[in-house]
């Protein structure tokens, strides 16, 4: 549901998945900005999501932003307001409209972090200094707008060469290591369905070998060992494109064993046999989902309307329940014994304080970066 429009946007929306007495509700309520001189409308100035969940208090989260002239982003603050959480991340930019400075600062008084980038060319970064001084830098193809050389932190490069489409044909790294791929289309020798392949070559490692049918789905991979011998691999797929087949790895010549997959009409597993013959099976009926294993022992789980996990029960009867907060945070575990698992969580997600009959009370403190 949506309410309230400003140029065709809307300003309120809520989102409510019920199942009976369960109710998971999400209400998104912004305030929009526009600039009609310079045409950039309906840029988000601020925004408060509420999450609701039955027995649960609600969480609200608050964001804010502000904009340059031109409709850059030039501030985006989380938990504005509130000194124990609000990050403020401020972007910096050059003529051409790249980032090349991203401060992060908080309200608590942790240091700010600064990470600049750097553009000899108009499109692709060739240096990042994070705050720690630490520097990274690259060269890019043209072509393709991907990596051909890379300096990490500590000086050492990396290559790697691309062919006429982009693709990846050489690579090296900074040990000296190289890897070198092929592609061809396959002849009267390769395996069934198989129309080409592709070969990777490593420097004192084994040759791998990957052939794939007419949709780029892999049907055979091939290892080639020092000693020469082949192991492979073969993989078969059913009309949703999905795994029905899969041998285990053996030496060419040696006999192939299968493991296969069953699905139902919305893609899930109903039935897996492994390679040594155990049959596992699954049974879906609305929430409960019952599982049988190849001893054909059973277990059962019990989802809420959230679609969150709300009860375990495994092949012994023994039953393991779930407690969550409004945004799917298990802050209540039970297990068979009717023990009580408990963890607190900020409104950041985090966990600050968690409390069993084993471990006692242990409490977390994070800074407003998130770090413990």
């Amino acid at each position: 549901m949506s309410s309230g429009r400003q140029n065709g946007s809307p300003s309120t929306m809520v989102l409510t998945t019920a199942l009976g007495a369960e109710a998971l509700r999400k209400t998104t309520s912004v305030t929009f900005q526009s600039n009609e001189a310079t045409w950039v409308l309906n840029s988000i100035v601020r925004s408060t999501t509420t999450s609701e969940w039955t027995g649960a208090l609600p969480i609200v989260h608050t964001a804010a932003t502000t904009y340059l002239p031109n409709g850059l982003v030039e501030n985006d603050t989380v938990e504005p307001g509130n000194a124990a959480f609000e990050v403020t991340t401020h972007y910096d930019y050059d003529a051409l409209g790249h980032v090349v400075r991203k401060t992060v600062s908080a309200a608590d008084g942790t240091p700010p972090r600064t990470v600049s980038t750097q553009y000899a060319d108009p499109r692709f970064m060739t240096a990042s200094v994070n705050q720690l001084g630490h520097a990274t830098g690259g060269s890019y193809d043209g072509r393709f707008g991907k990596v051909t050389r890379a300096v990490d932190v500590n000086g050492l490069v990396s290559e790697d060469e691309y062919d006429a489409f982009g693709r990846k044909r050489r690579g090296k790294l900074p040990s000296g290591v190289e890897t070198t791929t092929e592609l061809r289309f396959c002849d009267a020798s390769c395996p069934p369905f198989a129309v080409m392949w592709g070969e990777s070559k490593t420097t004192g490692g084994a040759t791998q070998r990957a052939y794939m049918d007419n949709l780029g789905r892999e049907v055979t991979t091939e290892s080639r060992g020092v000693g020469r011998q082949v192991g492979a691999l073969e993989k078969r797929y059913d009309a949703a494109g999905r795994v029905r087949a899969q041998s285990t790895p053996a030496y060419i010549g040696e006999p192939v064993y299968w493991s296969e997959t069953e699905y139902d009409a919305l893609g899930r597993v109903i039935r897996a046999t492994a390679a040594d013959g155990g049959v596992s099976s699954a049974r879906y009926d609305g929430l409960l989902t019952v599982s049988t294993d190849a001893l054909g022992r059973t277990a059962r789980s019990v989802k809420n309307a959230a679609g969150w996990v709300a009860r375990n029960v495994d092949a012994v009867s023994s039953a393991i329940t779930f407690t969550y907060d409004a945004e799917g945070h298990a802050v209540v575990v039970t297990d068979p014994r009717d023990v009580k698992h408990t963890t607190t969580f900020d409104m950041r997600g985090r966990r600050i304080k968690e409390t069993s009959p084993d471990l006692g009370a242990v409490t977390l403190t994070h800074n407003a970066f998130g770090e413990l």
